[in-house]
């Protein structure tokens, strides 16, 4: 005697085409009966509507999950990023400029103590401490090269746009080297707790604020992890 187990849903479209093929081919005998039976139970409890509905979510979830981890996906590509506005020596013309400086809590640490790169942890935080008129010096690099060291620093209008971007020295890093007697010199980098970040743009920009990033090597390109977004029109 062959026992039919209890409708599943996972299994409720190929228990309805066992059901056609057999009915097709003009079987009529006792499974095909209990086929006959199950099929509209299926469809007055809802389970080969709940089946096409899994089908239709599915796709929406994915997509929403993709976008997601596209989301969280650490930094951007720079050479996109850069490649698609100037740089500011190249629109800064001879007009006038500004300076802004700002104190920059790098991390929660409490002292004035350089920290290893291994035992550093960012916190981020700046706070306008100076602004000032100056004149224009910005130097035009014919093939800028971004470095760990260095900082990419975005001017960013009223609307959000990127409209030029430069690089200045990361104020956090301290270069160290030393060396045993008669042992190879060993490089090491460290971080300042606290820093003074000074950044100048040209007064034709009219920028809004400024977003400072901070490049990453990841094996193949650089990319630029957002360190922050500071205001920059005068208050």
């Amino acid at each position: 005697m062959e026992v039919l187990s209890p409708p599943d849903p996972a299994n409720a479209y190929y228990r309805l085409g066992q059901f056609e093929q057999r009915h097709r081919h003009g079987r009529d005998d006792r499974t095909s009966r209990r086929s006959a039976d199950v099929y509209p139970r299926f469809v007055e409890s809802g389970i080969i509507p709940r089946v096409r509905a899994v089908w239709i979510v599915c796709p929406v979830l994915l997509a929403v999950t993709v976008s997601v981890a596209a989301a969280q996906t650490p930094g951007r590509s720079a050479a996109a990023a850069l490649s698609a506005v100037p740089t500011v020596a190249s629109v800064a013309g001879s007009g006038t400029a500004t300076e802004v400086t700002f104190t920059w809590t790098t991390t929660a640490a409490v002292g004035d103590q350089l920290i290893a790169a291994t035992d550093f942890r960012p916190l981020n935080r700046f706070e306008p401490l100076a602004r000032r008129s100056v004149a224009p010096a910005f130097v035009r690099e014919r093939a800028p090269e971004l470095s760990d060291d260095r900082l990419v620093v975005m001017a960013v209008d009223a609307a959000g746009r990127e409209v030029a971007w430069q690089q200045v020295y990361d104020p956090r890093i301290v270069r160290a080297e030393a060396s045993d007697l008669g042992q190879p010199i060993n490089g090491q980098t460290l971080f300042r707790p606290r820093a003074d970040l000074v950044v100048t743009l040209p007064d034709a920009l009219a920028a809004a604020a400024v977003r400072v990033f901070a490049p990453r090597w990841n094996g193949t390109e650089f990319l630029l992890e957002l360190l922050g977004e500071l205001p920059w029109a005068a208050r």
